[in-house]
């Protein structure tokens, strides 16, 4: 071989192997099919009976669809529906799944229990007539044999052909609730994930029964079978099942709000992770390259960019469709490279193929006229405040302790609240709000738990909200929020539970929150470098909890209250704060009282040469306070009040002649300090919607807006 072809040849295999790296770069930067497919949002003028969509589930070429108000097919572009007309229950339907061996369609309802479609038939299986643990079906699953429901009672597991049921994880008195947001087939058992709780192994109870899998750092979103594992989604992690209970993870770029999130992973392995704000694609599970998909504005109509995220790298990807505006995304269905997405204003599909438009076809029944909006409320609105009422839950033997408790809601001060808001504001032309609380005892459903009132106030009201107690490990509460998708405003005085912050429907008025109050103290201090706190209680059990959570944050923060002592008496004895200063050398005092006890003090102060600044409530943001505290208040710092403080003074007097004939001093500040905190929860509810109407998207949106405690100064006698 001479020089020359020698060198040729070098260059022939150079130029090869460059276009081998070339091309396989090119593979490499190309998007698979399923990311540069076009998104199309299927409505009511696609043939879609409701665009309310609430689950979904794709068998052998169908999809079936279940709405607010119906059961739904699409199959070859031609929709089918079944409504109440057909049978089912006025409930929407939260779960589907087909039997592969019967072709049994199984339903689970918000509040109508378990439903078999076979053959034309329905069937109804509930907490009376049957083994089934209550009537809130979260999600059905048939595997092999037999079709697992988890509900509000329990997770039961009914062997149709021999007509048996087996129940685990149940509701237990006095004990944390689980709820199972997914099933899924696991060797010898069942997966299941427990939402805020982490993934369960279910086997027969004289296999082990019920255990919780180790996986570490896991907060459970979703779970899915496919390829012959299971597949765990969490809020900042991907788990695949290997051999040997073994399982592998893979981090998700960035963490997903759990609550608010849906998994599912297809047949060829893409898996699918889907929030309020975006949709994440996983094209495999061993390379790690992510899609992100940002929805598209509702304002601008127009579909979002498509970020690629490889090795922690976030690129733009220019010139693929991104999501177009299709509302609330609830649940997902993939097969292959096809997704479809429920939302609260449709499907959302994304396909390789093309299809032709979908479009409705013979129905079983004469359709029947087509459901309102969710978005549209009966005049005049309601709201219904959840109790008080007798809380029974499923007892076995061997619990203890009973099984009564009250959810301390007071519904007088609630209409107190409203007759209020009602006198002190315009309706601006809007219909009027009306209140609504029952007494209901033991209703029909699930032992007279909340999802009684919830169920029962539905059907008969359809409020705008709720106003009720979530009580630590009322897990089922916070789930039935997030699927009733209305605010509901908890009036509890206690640190929120981690299930209570994952639902992004749960609100407090912010001055009620001890989590909020921590953090308003933490930015006080920080921007006074405050290290020494006094404290002043006023004597009042519903201010003096407040100081008690500064207190406690201060605690936490490692600067310790030096002293406390009671506002009454400070301001009685000459000398007394002086004397503080100088054995403690106090640098800032905390004291949640009303307006005119806390000008009194802050004048006290000031005219005795204390210039430390003070740290007050939001009642001191008035008139009554720059009155009282004289011409030179100094420092003074607040939260930012909620507008319902201008009409509280009325509720406040109410809530005296309460309970001024009980009696019992003890029972007669307990009662008062309930309404006080209901009275103010309602207020924060009615500022909101006020300024969005009877619309639930835009009355959380106005919330959420508040959420936060925001710190006002006084500065030059003015407020800022």
């Amino acid at each position: 071989m001479n020089a020359a072809f020698r060198s040729a040849l070098g260059l022939t295999l150079i130029m090869a192997g460059s276009a081998r790296a070339s091309s396989a770069q090119a593979d490499a930067d190309t998007p698979p099919s399923c990311v540069t497919s076009a998104w199309h949002v299927l409505t009511r003028a696609d043939g879609l009976p409701d665009q309310d969509v609430t689950a979904l589930r794709f068998f052998d070429g169908s999809l079936w669809v279940g709405t607010r108000s119906c059961l739904a097919r699409l199959e070859q572009g031609c929709w089918t529906r079944w409504g109440a007309e057909s049978g089912l229950p006025d409930s929407a339907i939260l779960s589907i799944d087909v039997d592969p061996a019967t072709r049994d369609v199984w339903l689970g309802t918000l509040g109508g229990g378990l439903w078999r479609m076979s053959a034309g038939r329905l069937d109804r299986f509930d907490q009376f007539q049957s083994g089934l643990a209550g009537d809130v079906v979260f999600t059905v699953r048939v595997i092999g044999p037999r079709v697992w429901a988890a509900t509000n009672g329990g997770l039961c597991a009914f062997d149709w052909v021999h007509g048996t049921w087996d129940l685990h994880l149940e509701r237990r008195a006095h004990s944390p609730e689980t709820v199972v947001r997914a099933i899924e087939p696991a060797p010898d058992g069942v997966f299941a994930v427990g939402w805020e709780e982490g993934l369960w192994r279910i086997e027969d109870r004289d296999h082990g029964g019920e255990r919780l899998v180790p996986l570490p750092e896991l907060e459970p979103v979703g779970l899915s079978f496919a390829l012959g594992r299971a597949w765990v989604g969490g809020a900042a992690r991907a788990w695949r099942s290997e051999a040997k209970e073994a399982w592998r993870a893979r981090d998700v770029p960035a963490p997903l709000p759990g609550a608010a999130a849906c998994f599912t992973v297809s047949d060829t392995g893409r898996i699918w992770f889907g929030s309020s704000r975006s949709l994440w694609l996983l094209t495999d599970f061993e390379s790690g390259e992510w899609y992100r998909f940002d929805f598209g504005t509702q304002e601008s109509g127009e579909a979002s960019a498509v970020h690629r995220v490889r090795e922690g790298a976030d690129a733009l990807v220019p010139g693929l469709p991104g999501l177009p505006s299709a509302g609330e995304l609830r649940c997902l269905a993939a097969v292959g490279d096809e997704l479809w997405a429920g939302t609260s204003r449709g499907l959302l599909h994304a396909s390789s193929a093309v299809r032709g438009a979908a479009h409705a076809c013979s129905a079983p029944v004469s359709p029947a006229p087509m459901a309102k909006p969710t978005e549209t409320l009966p005049s005049p609105t309601y709201v219904a405040v959840l109790g008080p009422f007798l809380r029974r839950t499923v007892a076995l033997p061997g619990d203890a302790g009973g099984v009564n408790r009250h959810m301390r809601v007071d519904p007088s001060a609630a209409d107190a609240a409203f007759r209020a808001h009602a006198a002190s504001r315009s309706s601006g032309g809007r219909p009027p709000v009306v209140v609504q609380s029952e007494f209901l005892g033991l209703s029909p459903y699930a032992w007279g738990t909340p999802e009684d009132e919830v169920i029962t106030q539905r059907r008969k009201h359809e409020p705008v909200a709720w106003i009720g107690t979530i009580e630590p490990g009322d897990r089922v509460a916070c789930a039935l929020s997030l699927l009733e998708e209305r605010p509901w405003i908890d009036p509890a005085l206690t640190e929120p539970a981690p299930e209570e912050l994952a639902s992004p429907w749960i609100f407090r008025c912010p001055s009620q929150d001890p989590l909020r109050q921590r953090r308003l103290l933490e930015r006080c201090f920080a921007e006074l470098a405050c290290k020494r706190p006094l404290l002043l209680r006023d004597g009042d059990p519903y201010d003096d909890l407040h100081v008690e959570w500064w207190k406690s944050a201060a605690e936490q923060r490692g600067t310790p209250v030096v002293a406390e002592l009671q506002l009454s008496e400070v301001l009685k004895v000459p000398g007394a704060l002086e004397s503080l200063s100088q054995a403690h050398g106090f640098d800032v005092v905390l004291c949640w009282t009303d307006a005119t006890a806390s000008g009194e003090l802050v004048r006290y102060m000031r005219a005795r040469g204390l210039e430390q600044p003070v740290l007050a409530s939001d009642a001191v943001v008035s008139s009554v306070f720059l009155e009282r505290a004289g011409g030179a208040p100094g420092r003074v710092l607040a939260p930012r009040p909620c507008p319902h403080r201008e009409h509280e003074n009325g509720g406040a007097s109410a809530a005296g002649h309460r309970y001024a004939a009980d009696g019992m001093q003890t029972a007669m500040a307990q009662a008062s300090t309930t309404y006080r905190a209901v009275y103010a929860a309602t207020g924060h509810l009615l500022d909101a919607l006020n300024r969005s109407g009877p619309n639930r998207m835009e009355l959380r949106r106005n919330l959420e807006e508040r959420r936060e405690l925001e710190l006002v100064r006084l500065e030059g006698g003015r407020w800022r």
